[in-house]
């Protein structure tokens, strides 16, 4: 799905994907839980390759490093003066990156990636622009000096 293809590469009979999983030189994807996750399993228990250390899984990792999308640069002398900026976008692999959370006292705030509590922000919606969460009643958080 999403445009992948899974393929199988096999030498001699053996799986590579299934023997890379079990020397612990990868992480297994949740979509491909069923194949390899005991595989996966063995080298956890083991603590094969990877799993002999601490380390923050892609996806996890992923978030919490999110890759600001830039527009494609154009010549500068193209843009017409005055032009508005373009909003940042905060985007990354898995989706949308600015956390927006709603507290107990029913203040709604949004958290930009990189910025103080945004790794321990629990988001209820995520957005790609600041216009965007302040669209939906958000407001920035506030951070000490």
């Amino acid at each position: 799905s999403g445009g992948q293809m899974a393929a199988r590469c096999s030498v001699g009979g053996v799986d590579l994907a299934r023997s890379m999983v079990t020397a612990g030189f990868v992480v297994v994807l949740p979509a491909g839980q069923g194949d390899y996750a005991d595989a996966e399993q063995r080298a956890r228990q083991y603590k094969q390759g990877l799993w002999g250390a601490t380390f923050a899984a892609p996806a996890e990792w992923r978030v919490t490093h999110p890759r600001e999308v830039r527009p494609t640069k154009v010549a500068a002398a193209s843009i017409p003066r005055g032009t508005p900026a373009k909003p940042r976008i905060f985007r990354n692999a898995l989706g949308c990156t600015i956390k927006g959370n709603r507290s107990y006292r029913r203040v709604w705030i949004y958290h930009l990636p990189g910025t103080e509590f945004y790794e321990e922000t629990r988001a209820e919606e995520l957005f790609c622009t600041e216009a965007k969460a302040q669209a939906a009643g958000y407001r920035p958080a506030q951070y000490r000096d």
